[in-house]
C-alpha cells in the first residue's frame, strides 16, 4: 500500500501539475494537466455611426453659423446631412471659400479680386454748342446813343483737351433793329473753350457790319459766353460781344438756350 501510495506520487510529480507554475512555458494547469491557453478573439470594430436624423427635410438647404463660419448643409441621395463652409475675411472685400468636410478648418490660398479696367478719357471729343439769344444792343457813336432790341444766333464747334481747354470755330449773326435802322453784324472768328459742360468761350476775330444807311464795312469783335448745362444738352448761356472800328462801337447783350453736345 506504501508502494502504491508513493507510485501515484510520483507519476502526479512528473506527468501531472496542480498549479501554473508546475507547467513550461505559457502552458497552464488545467485539470491537473498542462495546456496552452486558448487564445482570446478581438472584439469586433465597433458599428459605423449612424447618420443624423433630419427631422424636417424641407428645410433644406440652409444656412448656420458657428465659430466665424459660414456653413451652408444639404442632403445627399441617402439623406445625410453634407456642409460646405467658408470663413468670413474682408482683405480683399469678399469671403474666402473653405473645402467642406476634414479640409473645413484648412484656409485656401486666396487670390487677390481682379480689379475693374479703369476708363481713360480721350486725349480730346468734339463739342458742339448752337444757341439762340435776345438781348439788348447799344449804338455808341461820336454824338449817338442808341439802344436797340437784339437777337443773336451762335454756333460753336470744335474740340475739348483732357485738360479742360479747347479750341473752337464760333460763327455769330446778330441783328438789332428798330424802326427805320437795321444793324447786321456777322462774325467768324477762333475761339478758346474753357471747362466742360458748364464753360466759357472767348472769341477775338472779324466781323462784318452793316446799317442801313451808315454802309458796310469791317470790324474787330470780341465775343464772351457762358454757357451753363441744365439738362442732358439742354443749355443756358450769357453772351456779351462788342464790335469797334474807327468810327463807333456797337455792344450787345443777350441771354437765351440752346443745345450742346458735351
Amino acid at each position: 500500500m506504501v508502494l502504491s501510495l508513493l507510485l501515484s506520487m510520483w507519476v502526479a510529480q512528473t506527468s501531472g501539475c496542480t498549479k501554473d507554475t508546475d507547467c513550461k512555458g505559457e502552458r497552464i494547469c488545467e485539470a491537473g494537466v498542462c495546456v496552452a491557453p486558448q487564445q482570446t478573439a478581438a472584439p469586433p470594430p465597433p458599428p459605423p455611426p449612424t447618420p443624423p436624423t433630419v427631422e424636417d427635410p424641407a428645410s433644406y438647404p440652409r444656412v448656420v453659423r458657428r465659430d466665424g463660419l459660414t456653413c451652408v448643409q444639404s442632403l445627399d441621395e441617402a439623406g445625410r446631412v453634407q456642409e460646405a463652409c467658408r470663413r468670413e475675411d474682408t482683405s480683399y472685400g469678399r469671403p474666402r471659400p473653405l473645402a467642406a468636410g476634414a479640409a473645413r478648418q484648412a484656409e485656401v490660398e486666396e487670390t487677390p479680386r481682379a480689379r475693374s479696367p479703369q476708363v481713360t478719357e480721350p486725349g480730346s471729343r468734339f463739342v458742339l454748342d448752337a444757341l439762340l439769344q435776345g438781348g439788348l444792343t447799344l449804338l455808341t457813336a461820336p454824338g449817338i446813343l442808341v439802344a436797340l432790341p437784339q437777337v443773336s444766333g451762335t454756333v460753336a464747334l470744335g474740340a475739348r483737351f483732357r485738360a479742360g481747354i479747347g479750341v473752337q470755330g464760333l460763327v455769330n449773326l446778330s441783328g438789332s433793329f428798330r424802326s427805320g435802322f437795321t444793324a447786321l453784324a456777322f462774325t467768324v472768328a477762333p475761339a478758346l473753350r474753357f471747362g466742360d459742360q458748364s464753360h466759357f468761350t472767348l472769341a477775338l476775330g472779324p466781323s462784318v457790319l452793316g446799317a442801313t444807311g451808315a454802309g458796310t464795312g469791317v470790324v474787330g469783335s470780341l465775343i464772351a459766353q457762358s454757357v451753363f448745362a441744365v439738362g442732358d444738352a439742354f443749355v443756358l448761356a450769357l453772351q456779351a460781344a462788342l464790335h469797334a472800328d474807327a468810327s463807333g462801337v456797337l455792344f450787345m447783350l443777350g441771354a437765351g438756350f440752346g443745345f450742346g453736345v458735351l
